[in-house]
């Protein structure tokens, strides 16, 4: 008879690929596409409820029973729990308390699942399951966007797919590219099928004209060879190519931020990024009001001062459309430095690892964590903010991306780690003066 453990071990990879499947935001654009009235709203946002809130009791009880194991590694990613509590402790001098302290479950319970994939999910299995989740929203985005154009497609010609929004399309399958090409890199088995559906996810890409997932995605893939061969070298090669890198990086963004309008016009945009310019210029004024501890998680977009907003830009963005900015107007400039901290370890740990593993599959937390860097410029997913509970349907794109970031986070530290425990058990192997690799003592009696 199967204990409540190995019960919970049985079930933990077909819940996961629920939460994933449910939390990209796939097939939002079916049960409750633009117009729902008030009472399928309502349904579908409670039937959401009870599916996340079901998922997040499963994985509270895995995390329980491996309470040592999932609790050191909690405490080993401080930088995780530490934004987790301050989430938390945010409610005490929120605007809205009652919003915060409900917006803040989903990201607690974002982090226990990610404390399963961090100990039991390796990069190879993430891709697989990220590429089965995108693979069938990619082709049920096709499939309606031919059968059905009128719920797949808007009245702009902008693909949607199964997605509520283009842009959820667009960087979902942006995402789906990426793990697509990495799975055809990292295995020969159904190269071709990889390869197709990468094909496919491009295709959808561009058909949702959503220029900042284009950007995005064309940047990832080419990004790929250079950055690889970049890890290879050796460390005074690297140090040197990474200084370059930066250095170049931070003039590209200089000359962008001068003089936007000819990046923008070649992408088919504005210079005003579709008046986020605009938006981000008002946000920063609210952030400077608060500075130092902020509005409360996920409080400032109910409030007056956001209607003014919306209202001196001239349209209703839920978000600030910028994670980090999002970062710092809920949480204040400490918060934001919480963020920032625990990022540049992972970018860190990420090279460190990728470094140290021949695997090419071993690099994909760390592109995973250039593409939410990326992502976090005009979409606010890195902190979850308004993304996990956003009304009416409670999901999105954005709850997928935080649920993986914290997720390559932790597994990032546990190899890290395991690499280090290998380095010194080698280190004192050939320290040996006895010690011959080729031959073997039987134990003495």
């Amino acid at each position: 008879m199967a204990t409540p453990s190995r019960m919970l071990d049985r079930f933990a990879l077909p819940a996961l690929f629920v939460f994933l499947m449910f939390a990209s935001g796939s097939g939002m654009g079916i049960v409750a596409p633009t117009g729902t009235g008030a009472a399928a709203g309502g349904l579908v946002a409670n039937l959401g409820r009870v599916v996340q809130l079901s998922i997040f009791l499963f994985f509270f009880l895995w995390c329980l029973k491996r309470f040592p194991e999932t609790f050191g590694l909690l405490a080993r990613e401080r930088w995780i729990a530490i934004l987790g509590i301050w989430i938390i402790a945010s409610a005490a001098w929120s605007v809205a308390p009652g919003q915060t302290v409900r917006y803040a479950v989903p990201f607690i319970g974002a982090m226990l699942m990610a404390l399963y994939m961090g100990l039991r999910v390796e990069p190879l299995q993430q891709i697989r399951l990220l590429t089965l989740c995108l693979g069938i929203s990619a082709i049920l985005s096709l499939i309606f966007g031919i059968a059905f154009p009128r719920i797949a497609i808007s009245p702009d010609n902008e693909w949607q797919g199964v997605f509520l929004h283009k842009n959820a399309l667009g960087y979902m399958m942006s995402l789906g590219a990426l793990c697509f090409v990495f799975l055809a890199v990292g295995e020969r088995r159904r190269r071709w099928l990889s390869i197709l559906m990468a094909i496919v996810c491009l295709t959808l890409v561009i058909l949702s004209k959503s220029a900042g997932a284009l950007a995005v995605t064309a940047l990832m893939l080419v990004m790929i060879v250079p950055l690889r061969i970049v890890i290879s070298m050796t460390h005074r090669r690297f140090v040197a190519v990474m200084t370059a890198a930066l250095s170049a990086g931070a003039v590209v963004c200089i000359a962008i931020l001068r003089h936007p309008a000819p990046i923008f016009e070649l992408l088919g945009k504005d210079a005003t990024l579709t008046g986020r310019m605009q938006l981000w210029h008002y946000v920063k004024l609210e952030v400077l009001a608060r500075p130092v501890l902020g509005f409360g998680y996920s409080a400032f977009w109910g409030t007056g001062e956001a209607d003014r907003i919306r209202a001196l830009v001239g349209w209703n963005p839920p978000t600030a459309h910028n994670g980090f900015l999002d970062a710092a107007l809920g949480l204040g400039i400490i918060g934001l430095v919480i963020l920032l901290i625990g990022l540049l370890r992972n970018f860190i740990l990420g090279f460190k690892v990728a470094r140290r593993e021949r695997d090419f599959v071993a690099t994909w937390p760390l592109f995973f964590m250039i593409f939410a860097v990326l992502d976090n410029l005009t979409e606010s997913s890195i902190t979850g903010a308004n993304a996990c509970c956003k009304p009416p349907l409670q999901v999105g794109a954005s709850t997928l991306l935080l649920v993986l970031y914290i997720a390559n986070s932790y597994w990032l530290v546990r190899a890290s780690e395991e690499s280090e425990m290998a380095d010194e058990h080698v280190s004192e192997f050939e320290n040996t003066p006895d010690a011959d690799p080729f031959v073997f003592k039987p134990a003495q009696s």
